[in-house]
């Protein structure tokens, strides 16, 4: 393959040897070494870049009051047709990008379709509402990013080993949805971070709304719906707020939400009175208030779920089973088991959700039984649900049987003693965290929240620190293989540590000597 040297720059004129165009291409290379040495120049240029990306996209026209970004629907028609639009952006030459090192953030990777925003006449089926969902709360993690990625480039991050990697996280984490868009890492930044705070709470409480109104739709009384309706109409409508504050035309899933609430009220011939136009915006501040009403009308809902006897059926299937397995814990139960695994992810297929309290009252008992097996995803998710509870109130996570400390607790100590511990999986539990750093007389306790489907190469960091001196794997919690994070233990030569109970001290530190204090011992005695 020929050089760009051996090529000429092609794409930037008929002939390769005109003076302007060699001008432009000694500019970008003496512009790459120029990104590669100076990190604050590079995120200059990023700014700059974003800028220019900015004031070069159109408009959207908010020409009546009853409507949704009407150019949207041209647009689409347009692409439809294999018109051209505005919207359609010149290509950058390839050669310019490579040479200035500029590719990843100049022409930031997006499908084709999601160059045109939804139309407020096109469908948006029932069927689709789970996967704008999932954009929606991943969009969530991006805006809260973007405030986080703000406040470390002020205070002097080396961009290029501390926040670069977490963007290309999300943009890989963004390709592995359909059509999924984070704008707000493209544009310029704020100096105000408490409109990212804002956007985060808008786009979480519109995903809560979906996942409310979901929930409802398979409840073949579809309890509460109208009221659900309503709670999602202000969501997005806040939503649509929050975004304009940042300087954006408008949120593609926004306004998908925004369309499918007017085809389904009219479907059910249900009017929401509020929120539905552009002249009666909701305000973007009030995402607490509104996810508080979410939360109360999903409290009540549960409360009526579990007065219904299909519910009820299935909860006392589970108690059967549990019991069983509380009165011979020593006994075969892997029959039990499976029966209560399977009827919890049925109960979240047909709408009940993960965090209803009936499985948190039946699982709490017996959380440190449940075997260290692949679980299903609803069941990790109802897990998830219960390891927030537990985060939120350290005295429900205590045990006052086991407080002192055990002789493996001391053995561990003594291994450990001013290094530092990897944790992955779950949630981050303050207080657990201070009770292992001072059983075990730790540094530091690094802890890893994970998410679903959330790439496993972002441990490999954290497991290379040097003073690591082990690393857990809090199966229970994480959706990530053994072996996967086995892998980057392996290449630092740091032991992994399954963890199938919980965090308490004295279950962690017989865990570690049981499966890798040989390797422990080894070490120290190295060091």
């Amino acid at each position: 393959m020929q050089s760009i040297e051996q090529r000429g720059i092609v794409g930037l004129g008929t002939e390769a040897a005109d003076p302007f165009d060699m001008a432009l291409f000694g500019i970008s290379k003496r512009l790459k070494v120029i990104v590669e040495q100076d990190s604050v120049f590079r995120q200059q240029l990023r700014t700059l870049a974003e800028a220019i990306l900015s004031i070069t996209e159109p408009p959207c026209v908010e020409s009546a009051p009853d409507t949704e970004c009407q150019t949207a629907e041209a647009e689409t028609k347009g692409e439809r047709s294999g018109e051209k639009t505005s919207r359609i952006r010149p290509a950058i030459p390839v050669e310019i990008r490579e040479a200035a090192g500029l590719g990843s953030f100049i022409t930031p990777s997006r499908p084709a379709a999601a160059t045109a925003a939804a139309s407020p006449n096109a469908k948006v089926e029932d069927a689709d509402l789970p996967t704008i969902e999932k954009r929606l709360r991943l969009k969530a993690e991006a805006a809260e990013w973007c405030a986080t990625r703000q406040r470390l480039i002020s205070e002097g991050t080396n961009v290029q080993t501390e926040t670069d990697p977490v963007d290309r996280q999300l943009i890989e984490r963004a390709k592995a949805i359909d059509d999924c868009f984070l704008w707000m890492n493209h544009r310029p930044t704020v100096s105000d971070l408490a409109l990212y705070e804002n956007l985060a709470g808008c786009f979480k409480v519109t995903a809560e709304g979906i996942g409310l109104v979901r929930g409802i739709l398979k409840d073949p009384e579809r309890r509460s719906l109208e009221q659900a309706l309503e709670l999602l109409a202000e969501a997005q409508s806040a939503l649509r707020c929050a975004v304009s504050q940042l300087g954006y035309k408008c949120d593609q899933d926004q306004l998908y939400t925004y369309t499918w609430l007017r085809q389904t009220c009219s479907e059910i011939q249900f009017l929401i009175r509020r929120y539905m136009k552009l002249d009666d915006l909701a305000d973007a501040t009030s995402w607490p208030d509104i996810g508080r009403r979410m939360e109360e009308l999903r409290s009540r809902l549960e409360e009526a779920r579990r007065q219904s006897r299909a519910y009820e059926l299935r909860i006392k299937r589970i108690r059967y089973h549990l019991k069983r397995i509380a009165d011979q814990p020593d006994a075969d139960h892997e029959h039990d088991w499976n029966v209560v695994l399977n009827t919890i992810h049925e109960m979240v297929d047909d709408g009940v959700p993960p965090s209803d309290t009936g499985f948190r009252e039946l699982l709490l008992p017996v959380l440190d039984m449940i075997p260290g097996i692949e679980l299903p995803q609803n069941v990790r998710l109802v897990l998830r649900e219960i390891d927030s509870y537990l985060a939120s109130r350290p005295e429900v996570d205590e045990d006052p049987s086991t407080s002192e400390p055990t002789a493996e607790v001391r053995a561990v100590a003594e291994l450990l003693r001013g290094k530092e511990m990897v944790l992955i999986g779950g949630v981050r539990r303050p207080h657990s965290v201070e009770a292992l750093k001072r059983a075990f007389d730790l540094k530091d306790l690094i802890w890893i929240d994970t998410k679903e489907h959330e790439s496993f190469t972002s441990f490999e960091p954290y497991v290379a620190r040097p003073d690591a001196a082990a690393v857990l794997l809090a199966i229970r919690w994480t959706s990530h293989s053994f072996g996967e994070v086995k892998q980057y233990c392996d290449k630092y030569s740091k032991p992994l540590v399954r963890l199938p109970a919980g965090y308490n001290p004295n279950q962690v530190a017989a865990q570690i000597l049981q499966q890798r204090g040989k390797d422990l011992a080894g070490n120290a005695g190295c060091g």
